[in-house]
């Protein structure tokens, strides 16, 4: 049961001296709000970095091809070359067990934009061509309707997949589904909207304001062959990425005639890789934030033992008289690490709270456009254990102070003046 004189005689203590209680509270206080802050920071940043790879595949190879810088076989540097339909499909022939699909996408004139126009609205941007597994390997989404399909392949169909920026532009909140566009002096049937959900994997082509046709009917329209810019292997889950990355590597640059130690040329990145480094990054930022805030609390916490250690020189009178008339050594202990806990407590429930409230105020300021910086917050059991640490750390910073005050005898006590 609670008794109401001891919490009483708690906050007369700590009430006694106002000033010197707000100001040792508000060390305590600064170092709850900043552990928060540090936390939720750290935690928007993971959010916006790993989202990048949200909707991918774990395992995949992303393959792009560059001039290349190292004579080879009688070619000179600089030379241009790209990856075929027939790369894609001799290494799946070869590597069955290993690639389970295959996702390409395809550029009219490198990175060139062209007109597209609907009724008298127009734009630029910039026209690409994809596999329909292309969905799964780069992260965006269909926001309407829907993407192109095997049958859009297989037919070469004049139908279009249009990028969110792009379409707004066009049809000012019509409808485009069914609709025609003309896209560099072509047609095509508008059969769905899209948008990337991370900006932040560069693969060559800006699916928020794209406009995306059958890679087939590129390849017919534009005499492409079977040249493809990009493409990524997506992988089965138990495979070794480094290892198969090596392997393609060394078959393409065969292929190709590209010297061996030529890495400019052909560019391999393996998603698992990536993540796997990013995830060790973060693992490191995470503790740096935990030291920090961490030192930062315990600071306040030393400031408030200091503090009781002065309280409790101050009141050596009136703790002698009180072991004079019998009271038990536990009831002293008990009142002065209640007193540093009441302290501790309040100061540092109000630093959570004010930091969970800016953090809250952050995730509605950036809304879904976070960019590298996504929904910075503090979860619920890092909260919890803030403050566990931050109870355990008021416990002990009166621990002290505690066995000061039971090592007063009361007959010098009563001598002090």
């Amino acid at each position: 049961m609670i008794d109401s004189d001891f919490i009483h005689e708690i906050t007369e203590t700590i009430t006694r001296q106002k000033w010197r209680s707000v100001m040792t509270a508000f060390g305590v206080f600064w170092g709850m709000l900043i552990l928060v802050i540090l936390i939720g920071a750290g935690m928007g940043l993971k959010n916006g970095i790993i989202g990048a790879f949200t909707n991918m595949p774990s395992n995949s190879l992303l393959c792009m091809t560059k001039p290349t810088v190292l004579p080879y076989k009688g070619f000179d540097a600089g030379r241009t070359w790209n990856l075929t339909m027939t790369d894609v499909q001799t290494l799946r022939r070869q590597m069955p067990d290993v690639i389970r699909q295959v996702a390409i996408h395809n550029l009219v004139n490198g990175d060139s934009l062209v007109g597209v126009s609907y009724g008298n609205a127009s734009t630029t941007c910039q026209l690409a061509s994809v596999s329909p597994t292309y969905l799964k390997a780069i992260p965006h989404e269909v926001m309407l309707g829907r993407y192109i399909n095997d049958i859009d392949m297989k037919e070469r169909r004049p139908v279009c997949v249009v990028g969110r920026q792009t379409a707004d532009i066009l049809f000012h909140g019509e409808s485009p589904l069914g609709q025609e566009l003309t896209a560099d002096g072509r047609l095509f049937t508008v059969v769905g909207i899209c948008q990337s959900t991370n900006e932040q994997i560069e693969t060559g082509v800006n699916l928020s304001s794209a406009v995306i046709i059958p890679l087939t009917l590129m390849q017919q329209l534009y005499a492409q062959g079977d040249k493809v810019d990009f493409v990524s292997l997506i992988l089965t889950e138990d495979c070794d990425a480094l290892q198969v990355k090596s392997s393609v590597s060394k078959v393409i640059k065969e292929w190709h005639s590209i010297h061996p130690d030529d890495d400019e040329a052909l560019t391999l990145v393996s998603t698992r890789v990536v993540f796997s480094r990013v995830q060790n990054l973060f693992t490191g930022i995470e503790l740096l934030i935990w030291i920090v805030g961490l030192g930062t609390l315990f600071a306040g916490l030393i400031g408030i033992s200091n503090i009781m250690m002065i309280t409790v020189k101050e009141r050596t009178q009136e703790i002698g008289v009180r072991r004079a008339l019998g009271a038990e050594p536990s009831a002293i202990i008990t009142q002065i690490m209640c007193e540093s806990l009441s302290l501790t407590a309040v100061s540092g429930f109000a630093g959570l709270c004010l930091g969970l409230w800016l953090l809250s105020l952050l995730r509605t300021a950036l809304g879904d456009e976070g960019g590298s910086f996504v929904n910075p917050y503090m979860p619920f059991w890092t909260a919890i254990a803030s403050l566990l640490i931050l109870t355990a750390g008021g416990l002990f910073a009166g621990w002290l102070p505690a066995r000061r005050a039971l090592a007063i005898k009361a007959i010098e006590a009563l001598r002090e003046e």
